[in-house]
């Protein structure tokens, strides 16, 4: 048995149904009639609140009004051969930035933790109890 309205094949709910993916998060930018917003905050299941890009205005924004940003950025699915040779040295450029503050953080807290378990401070949780 069939209850939707028109179609028998797609129920007619007065919204354009699309299979791209939103992202709904605090900091995601999407577009609405062509504007682009960074949602920075969101009200409920049904309303974001979205800052204007270009004039820095804020208004509400529903969901189902809102479009992905076609930004145009590297997918995750794409193969790192594809990446372009200037895309490429930025990325080794920024790296080379970040790299000794990523050592220092990783390698502290694994040098905390080698020492705490030394000393004992690691407990394994028993299963038992």
């Amino acid at each position: 048995m069939n209850n939707h309205r028109g179609s028998a094949t797609e129920p007619n709910n007065g919204v354009a149904q699309t299979r791209q993916h939103l992202q709904i998060m605090v900091g995601e930018q999407v577009q609405k009639d062509g504007t682009v917003y960074r949602i920075s905050q969101v009200l409920d299941f049904e309303t974001v609140i979205g800052i204007a890009v270009e004039s820095g205005r804020s208004c509400p924004l529903r969901i189902k009004e809102l479009a992905p940003l076609n930004s145009g950025s590297v997918s995750p699915e794409q193969d790192m051969s594809e990446i372009g040779d200037a895309d490429w040295r930025e990325a080794e450029h920024r790296f080379s930035i970040i790299k000794p503050w990523w050592i220092a953080i990783r390698w502290g807290g694994m040098q905390r933790r080698s020492v705490r378990n030394k000393r004992g401070l690691i407990r394994l949780r028993s299963t038992v109890g």
